[in-house]
């Protein structure tokens, strides 16, 4: 840690106890290192949030992985609730301060560790709210938030876990995505084809959003971003029909 610097209004993370939140996604492992290379192993606590139900079993793997190989303690939590069975009373979640995927799955499980400073992987592609800060104050658990990563693209972040040595979670590679929100979505096309090509989850996520449809809950924007997934399973099953589908190992949930 010597000699590497630390950005001004981070210096406080030297001299106290706080969490990295750890999705098993690239954004959120090169905070994890950028972190790690910087201040005492003992201060640091990695926090890693399941969405119960869509959550992959190889993201979790992944995470508990790096976290033994770098010697930190982690922290495994989630709600009881199913996400799925949210999906179909709540209908397809819209970026907003109201998201009741973030809101249920992963803010109300933040404030249980409210007690300390968070060091998060935003970037400022990932975030909604454009005016986020390297430093802020979260009101709701009144402790910091440090943001080290905000301002960095896409290749700065590969670069750097590829200079310390570090594959990506291996759902990116099957999925197109970290694994952490099977079904999300703002998930690009090519990602959804690869999850729906997956039949353990093509079997939760289908009907969850047929079910959606047929409730007519779901507005203008929900409704395109419904097609999408829908369309997609439809192009696949046609695909299976003339002998073109590739099959995915279909893994268990948590």
């Amino acid at each position: 840690m010597r000699g590497v610097r630390v950005p001004v209004g981070f210096e406080v993370l030297r001299y106290k106890k706080f969490y990295v939140d750890f999705s098993g996604g690239k954004d959120s492992l090169a905070a994890l290192l950028w972190t790690y290379e910087r201040f005492p192993r003992q201060n640091i606590a990695v926090l890693y949030i399941e969405v119960t139900g869509n959550t992959h079993q190889l993201c979790t793997e992944y995470v508990r992985k790096v976290c033994s190989e770098l010697g930190l303690q982690l922290i495994i939590d989630k709600q009881s609730m199913s996400f799925f069975e949210c999906l179909k009373r709540w209908s397809i979640p819209l970026i907003s301060a109201q998201r009741w995927c973030l809101s249920h799955f992963k803010v109300k499980v933040f404030r249980r560790y409210a007690d300390r400073p968070h060091v998060t992987g935003m970037t400022r592609s990932s975030v909604w709210r454009k005016s986020t800060q390297p430093v802020e104050y979260v009101r709701w658990s009144g402790n910091l938030t440090f943001n080290p990563i905000l301002d960095w693209s896409r290749e700065q972040i590969m670069d750097f876990i590829r200079d310390h040595g570090f594959q990506l979670n291996p759902c990116y590679e099957r999925y197109g995505h970290s694994g952490n929100c099977m079904f999300c979505p703002y998930h690009q096309k090519h990602a959804i084809i690869m999850t729906l090509s997956d039949p353990f989850w093509r079997a939760r996520i289908v009907p969850a959003l047929q079910h959606v449809l047929a409730a007519n809950r779901y507005g203008k924007m929900g409704y395109r971003l419904l097609r999408r997934w829908l369309d997609s399973a439809k192009q696949l099953t046609l695909d299976a029909f003339n002998g073109g589908e590739a099959q995915a190992t279909p893994y268990r949930t948590l």
